[in-house]
């Protein structure tokens, strides 16, 4: 499919234009900012360009319900695009840490409704703060302060199902970093899951991908990146994109990973250090590949880029939105609430993402196979840039498009997200 649409944008040059945005600076109500349009041949009916193997698509992005484009994970248009209202100054740091993810901001009282979202009431700072500070190495003891409350307010109690089961929750050491790496086994496992979440998220929002991987008798590893969740790190930073392959290499070292095939699982910003992590790994460890939504250029890519150019040296942080990012309201209503969420985000993490793109070569990996799975109402990454470049990175690769999808496919609507995994039970050889 993606030489497909490299095909495509070869013989018909021109027929892909950006709109230009409205003078006054916003979006119009029918054209999504950023968004491509089909300029069809004289005679023919406009309408948006079809993805190759799939009929024309008659809902523009900007129609689909509760979609507001700016501000989720990946996508930091409406963040920089702020930037231009800030003083220059330096972020200060008292106040960088009350928002840092990993320092626990507290959020305003009565913003999560147990009834509502079917979750008990978030745990506090100091309870978080006491079960990040009392991590053992992993493997050892789980008798943690504050642990129960966590499993139970993120949905992550699995540790009595199936019975014989075993958890284990931990602290990786990954160059500067101590990552919180959680592992939850089973006695009739038939393969092993590493699971890399996106950049703002953590472990504790991938309940539904843990429960189902378990469920069809997976072991799970999963661990929360640098400055995500319970891990240490500056919040939403990072040095290097390779410190994300350096956390990969460094919990695969750390976890003995039984002889059960080894698979690997990544969302958004997952995917991206699975590319970094491929480009510097001795040999590839996994069998079967998944990546959802996986980031390579952000949307309105060229503006962020511009921004970043303009105030990086002024600026440390820009305000974190939260978009509407997944059909499930109760999601994006949770996600608001969650006392692990960053409110900001650190501009050497787009500086990061500069560097890691400009020295990034769109060719063979030598690592596979690979399946994508895209959303086609994700506003976050730049879709149709990207697929056809994970195709010449991961040659062979399947990409199943999910129409009416956003781009945190990990919590997405219950529907969207059976349709999805249906694939991924058939690619992985998850027979249930």
């Amino acid at each position: 499919m993606a030489g497909d649409y490299q095909r495509v944008w070869r013989q018909h040059p021109g027929n892909l234009r950006r709109t230009a945005r409205a003078d006054t600076g916003r979006d119009t109500p029918w054209r999504a900012q950023g968004e491509y349009r089909y300029r069809p041949a004289p005679g023919l009916h406009r309408c948006r360009a079809p993805f190759p193997g799939g009929a024309p698509c008659r809902i523009r992005p900007a129609q689909v319900p509760g979609r507001d484009h700016h501000g989720d994970e990946g996508h930091l248009c409406g963040a920089l695009r702020s930037l231009r209202h800030l003083r220059p100054c330096r972020q200060d740091q008292g106040a960088l840490a009350d928002c840092h993810a990993g320092s626990l901001r507290r959020g305003p009282a009565g913003l999560v409704d147990p009834i509502a979202s079917g979750r008990d009431v978030a745990p506090g700072a100091a309870s978080l703060q006491a079960l990040r500070n009392a991590l053992p190495r992993f493997g050892g003891a789980c008798d943690l302060p504050g642990l129960d409350e966590y499993l139970a307010f993120y949905g992550l109690d699995f540790r009595d199902s199936p019975a014989g089961s075993r958890y284990r929750l931990g602290r990786v050491t990954s160059g500067g970093y101590e990552l919180a790496v959680q592992c939850w086994e089973q006695p009739d496992a038939r393969h092993t899951l590493l699971l890399v979440h996106g950049f703002l998220d953590h472990v504790g929002l991938y309940r539904h991908l843990i429960g189902h991987a378990l469920q069809r008798q997976c072991n799970v590893i999963a661990f929360d990146l640098p400055g995500h969740g319970l891990s240490t790190g500056e919040p939403a930073a990072i040095g290097d994109f390779s410190e994300y392959a350096d956390a990969i290499q460094a919990v695969l070292d750390a976890v003995d990973v039984s002889p059960l095939p080894l698979q690997a699982m990544a969302q958004s910003t997952g995917g991206a250090a699975l590319v970094a992590y491929a480009r510097q790994c001795a040999a590839w460890p996994f069998t079967g590949t998944v990546l959802l939504a996986p980031l390579l250029r952000p949307a309105g890519w060229l503006r962020v880029r511009a921004a970043h150019a303009l105030v990086h040296r002024f600026v440390d942080t820009v305000p974190r939105g939260f978009a509407q990012n997944s059909s499930d309201a109760e999601f994006l209503a949770f996600v608001r609430a969650d006392p692990l969420q960053s409110r900001r985000i650190h501009v050497s993490w787009v500086g990061a993402l500069r560097r890691w793109l400009a020295d990034l070569p769109i060719a063979d990996l030598g690592e596979g196979p690979a399946l994508l799975v895209q959303g086609d109402a994700d506003g976050t990454v730049d879709w149709r840039f990207n697929l056809p470049r994970y195709g010449q990175l991961f040659p062979g690769l399947r990409i199943e498009l999910l129409h009416g999808a956003g781009h945190q496919l990990a919590n997405e609507s219950e529907a969207l997200r059976e349709r999805y995994l249906r694939q991924v039970d058939r690619y992985l050889g998850w027979g249930c």
